[in-house]
C-alpha cells in the first residue's frame, strides 16, 4: 500500500509539473504569436503603467516596455540556457564518470583526483571569478556554469557503473568479444541514463535560480536582453511604488523552479522509491 501511494503521488507530481512545463515551453516557443508588444520597444509615454492598462497585461517597466512580453521572451533565456547548461554537464559527467569507473585502475584514480581537486573550489566563488575575468555575457555565464557543473554527474555515474560492471550481462558482453567502447556506450550508459536524467531534472530549477541570481547582480545576462533575473534587477528601484514589476518575474522564477523540482521528484520516485535516500541535490 505504501509503495502504491508513493507511485500515485509521483504520477500526480509528474502530471502537474509536465502541464506547467509544457505551458511554459509553449509560451517561449510561440512568444511572437502570444505577445502583442515587442519586449524591446521603448515608449517613455507609457512607462510604469499598472497591470491591465492599455492592453499591457502585466503593465510596463521603467522604459515603457511591455512586462508580459519581457517575461515571456525572458523565459527563452532563463529556461533555454538552464536546459543547455544541464544537458552539457550531464553528458560530460556521464561520459567521464562511466569511462573512469569501467576502465578502473590508474585512469580512474587520475579522474577522481581531478574531481577531488575541482571540488575543493567553492562553485559560486569560481563562477564569480570566471565571469569577473572574462566579463559578464551569456556565453561566459554558460562557460562558468559548466566548469564545475559536470562533477556531480560524474561522481553519480561512476558509483552506478561500479555496481553495474560486474553484473552478468556485462560479463556476457565481454565474453562474446565486445570491446570496451561498445560495452560502455551500448550497455553501461543506457542503464545509467535514467538516474542521470532524474538528477538533471532536479538541477534545472536550481540552475534557473543561479542564472537569475547572477543576472540580478549584473554578472550574467546583460540589459536590454530580456531575462528574469535582469528584469528583477531593473525593477528593484521601483519596488515600493510599483511592486508588480517585481512580483511577475519573481512568480515566473518560482513557478519554473517548482515545476522542474516536482518533475525531478516524480521521476525519482517513479524510477526507484528508495532513490530519494541516495541522491543528494
Amino acid at each position: 500500500m505504501k509503495k502504491n501511494g508513493i507511485i500515485q503521488n509521483s504520477n500526480l507530481l509528474m502530471k502537474v509539473s509536465i502541464i506547467i512545463i509544457t505551458i511554459m515551453v509553449f509560451g517561449v516557443i510561440f512568444a511572437p504569436r502570444i505577445c502583442n508588444f515587442d519586449p524591446y520597444t521603448v515608449d517613455l509615454t507609457k512607462r510604469l503603467l499598472p497591470p491591465g492598462t492599455d492592453g499591457h497585461i502585466f503593465g510596463t517597466d521603467g522604459f515603457g516596455r511591455d512586462l508580459f512580453a519581457r517575461i515571456i521572451y525572458g523565459g527563452r533565456v532563463s529556461i533555454g540556457l538552464s536546459v543547455c547548461v544541464v544537458m552539457v554537464n550531464a553528458v560530460l559527467g556521464l561520459i567521464i564518470g562511466s569511462f573512469a569507473a569501467y576502465t578502473g585502475g590508474v585512469i580512474d584514480e587520475i579522474v577522481m583526483r581531478i574531481v577531488d581537486v575541482l571540488m575543493s573550489f567553492p562553485s559560486i566563488i569560481l563562477t564569480l571569478f570566471i565571469i569577473g575575468v572574462l566579463g559578464p555575457s551569456i556565453s561566459n555565464l554558460f562557460f562558468a556554469l559548466i566548469v564545475l557543473g559536470w562533477i556531480g554527474y560524474a561522481r553519480m555515474a561512476r558509483s552506478l557503473v561500479l555496481s553495474l560492471k560486474e553484473q552478468s550481462f556485462i560479463t556476457a558482453a565481454r565474453g562474446i568479444g565486445c570491446n570496451d567502447a561498445r560495452i560502455i556506450f551500448l550497455h553501461v550508459i543506457p542503464n545509467v541514463m535514467p538516474m542521470i536524467i532524474t538528477f538533471a531534472a532536479l538541477h534545472i530549477g536550481s540552475t534557473i535560480l543561479v542564472i537569475s541570481s547572477l543576472s540580478f547582480l549584473g554578472l550574467g545576462v546583460q540589459p536590454p536582453t530580456a531575462e528574469w533575473g535582469a528584469t528583477l534587477s531593473e525593477a528593484k528601484q521601483y519596488l515600493s511604488l510599483y511592486p508588480h514589476m517585481i512580483i511577475f518575474p519573481g512568480i515566473a522564477i518560482a513557478l519554473s523552479m517548482f515545476s522542474f523540482n516536482m518533475l525531478g521528484d516524480g521521476l525519482r520516485d517513479f524510477a526507484d522509491p528508495h532513490l530519494k535516500k541516495t541522491i543528494k541535490t
